[in-house]
């Protein structure tokens, strides 16, 4: 069974390394958007709000733009697709993570 808790180590372990590597893509592309988006669907207020708040030092916390206050920006159809590719990824890494922590302590729990 030791070989279970390795293995569902190491899944995890990739999943977070994963999750680190693509919320680092995923804001890099965000940034690229609202910078397509200036001018267009994103006034220059707009535009620098987002961007000081996906450069800041936390920056690596934030989802995505707010629907409600920066609407305009679903409209380009490049931003919806990766949008919606994102979010599915974002989920999909963040679960994996998830289940494995669980799994990992369901093991230890029924062999130790």
């Amino acid at each position: 069974m030791e070989w279970l808790s390795i293995l569902v180590f190491f899944f995890v372990f990739v999943h977070i390394f994963a999750f680190v590597l693509y919320n680092k893509y995923r804001i890099r592309q965000i940034i690229k958007y609202i910078s397509i988006c200036r001018g267009n669907e994103l006034s220059d207020k707009d535009f620098r709000d987002l961007l000081e708040s996906y450069t800041s030092f936390l920056g690596y916390t934030q989802g995505f733009p707010s629907k409600k206050y920066y609407g305009s920006m679903y409209t380009n159809s490049e931003f919806l697709a990766f949008y919606t590719k994102s979010r599915f990824m974002m989920k999909y890494l963040f679960s994996a993570v998830a289940l494995g922590f669980l799994a990992n302590g369901i093991i230890d729990y029924f062999t130790h």
